[in-house]
C-alpha cells in the first residue's frame, strides 16, 4: 500500500515539473515576442527619424535658397530602407563662402578623438562621427535660418552622451507669417531631395544659385513665394 502512494507521490510530482516547465516555456515565448515587437517599432521610429532628418535638411535649404547659393555632393552610397539626402558642402551667402562640410568634419574628428582616447572601439566612434557630422550640418542650418528672419516650433532629439542633439522642426514661421506644419515641411523636403539627386546624377557636385527657378517654383506649389522672403 505503501509503495503505490510513493509512486503516486511520483507521479504528481512529475507532472508538477511538466506543467511548470510548459509554464516556463509560454513566458519565454510570450518575452521574445513582446522583444521582437519593441525591437521592431524601435527599428520603424528610427527609419522615420532618419526620413524626418532628410527631409528637414532639404526644406531649411529650400527656404534659405532665397538668401543664399549653395553646393552639394552626391553622399556615395545610398540607403534602401531610409531617404539619402546629398551631402552639403558649402554655403555662398552676403559674398562670403561658409565650408560647412569641413566644420562638420573638424568638430566631429575632435569628438571621435576622444572618444577613442577615452576606450571607445573604432567602429562605434566611426559610426557616432558620421551622424554627428549631420546633426552639426543640420543645427548649423537651423541656426543661420533664425538668423534671417525665419523661426521654428521644435522639440530637440533625445538626449545622449554618445552624439549631439537635433532640433526636430514640428512649425515653420517667417517673421510674422505661418508658413507651414511639419507634415507640409517633409512633402517640400522630398520635393527638393529628388530635384537635388536629379542634379547630382551624372555630376559628383553641383551648386544651386540663389534664388533657382526649379526651387522657386517647389515653393509656390506649396503656396510659397520668394516675395515672401525679401
Amino acid at each position: 500500500m505503501d509503495s503505490i502512494q510513493i509512486q503516486s507521490s511520483k507521479n504528481d510530482f512529475s507532472i508538477s515539473q511538466d506543467e511548470k516547465s510548459t509554464n516556463c516555456q509560454k513566458s519565454h515565448g510570450s518575452e521574445r515576442k513582446k522583444f521582437k515587437k519593441d525591437e521592431a517599432k524601435y527599428t520603424l521610429k528610427k527609419r522615420e527619424m532618419k526620413n524626418l532628418e532628410s527631409y528637414q535638411q532639404a526644406a531649411l535649404l529650400c527656404l534659405m535658397n532665397s538668401k543664399c547659393s549653395f553646393s552639394v555632393e552626391h553622399p556615395g552610397k545610398q540607403s534602401k530602407v531610409t531617404v539619402t539626402m546629398p551631402r552639403l558642402v558649402n554655403l555662398y551667402i552676403d559674398k562670403q563662402e561658409i565650408e560647412v562640410a569641413k566644420l562638420a568634419d573638424t568638430q566631429s574628428q575632435l569628438i571621435m578623438k576622444k572618444e577613442v582616447a577615452g576606450g571607445v572601439s573604432q567602429t562605434t566612434s566611426t559610426r557616432r562621427y558620421e551622424k554627428n557630422k549631420r546633426i552639426f550640418t543640420q543645427n548649423f542650418l537651423f541656426d543661420l535660418c533664425l538668423e534671417y528672419g525665419f523661426w521654428f516650433e521644435s522639440k530637440p532629439s533625445r538626449k545622449s552622451k554618445k552624439s549631439h542633439q537635433m532640433e526636430r522642426i514640428t512649425r515653420i514661421y517667417y517673421k510674422d507669417t505661418y508658413l507651414m506644419n511639419q507634415t507640409k515641411m517633409m512633402e517640400l523636403g522630398k520635393a527638393v531631395n529628388s530635384f537635388l539627386f536629379s542634379n547630382i546624377i551624372n555630376d559628383k557636385r553641383v551648386t544651386i544659385n540663389q534664388n533657382n527657378s526649379k526651387l522657386s517654383d517647389i515653393k509656390k506649389s506649396f503656396g510659397l513665394n520668394d516675395i515672401l522672403f525679401m
